[in-house]
């Protein structure tokens, strides 16, 4: 695989990684990929991993040796398309499973935002991440990122994402615009990429930036 492979079904064969490997992110399909053969990551390769505890992974039946990157993304939901928040923190979430045992380890992981905070867990057979912390509030101030206007609307953020990863399982399946946008919306915020930009979001939050 040199490109994109959506490994949600069965794929017979051995299997050498130097593009994507996506198990499906849409909380709809959470089995695991399997693959009958081994798998092997290159220095080059990615595993993408979406943030579900009962999201789908990569099953193989022989060996799985990694190298790479596993890259952590947001789930999204199939009936109207929105990012999911991710469970209340401490949670963790398979990556792999190897029949035949895992061998070596990622280079690096990465997240799609600034404020998850978690580590690799290696086993004999599988991989998991376990993720210990997604607070804005916490990693910026950690940062030294803002000021005290700033962290209390992070803060706030938290707040309010808190409650609504609590509902995320209860969203019908029509949801209302409120829904719609407080989630699309977080889904925003947990993909900021710089410093500069939280501070900027959150200071539009509180109002303090257009005061400003």
């Amino acid at each position: 695989n040199e490109g994109e492979a959506f490994p949600s079904g069965t794929i017979t064969g051995d299997v050498l990684n130097h593009g994507t490997l996506r198990p499906d992110s849409n909380i709809v399909y959470t089995t695991p990929g399997r693959i009958y053969g081994d798998v092997k990551q290159a220095a080059d390769g990615i595993l993408v991993a979406n943030m579900r505890p009962d999201g789908g992974y990569v099953s193989v039946t022989g060996r799985a040796d990694i190298d790479g990157t596993l890259q952590l993304e947001q789930a999204t939901d199939n009936s109207f398309g929105a990012p999911v928040a991710p469970p209340a923190t401490p949670f963790s979430m398979q990556v792999l499973h190897a029949d035949g045992g895992v061998f070596g380890q990622f280079a690096q992981w990465t997240s799609p935002g600034l404020f998850i905070t978690g580590s690799v867990r290696y086993l004999a057979n599988d991989v998991f991440f376990d993720a210990s912390s997604i607070s804005a509030a916490q990693a910026m101030a950690a940062a030294r990122a803002g000021d005290a206007v700033t962290l209390s609307a992070a803060s706030r953020f938290d707040a309010a994402l808190g409650n609504a990863t609590g509902r995320a399982g209860a969203i019908p399946e029509s949801p209302t615009d409120a829904q719609r946008r407080l989630l699309a919306s977080a889904g925003v915020i947990q993909r900021l990429r710089t410093w500069d930009q939280a501070i900027r979001t959150f200071d539009s939050l509180s109002g303090s930036g257009y005061a400003t």
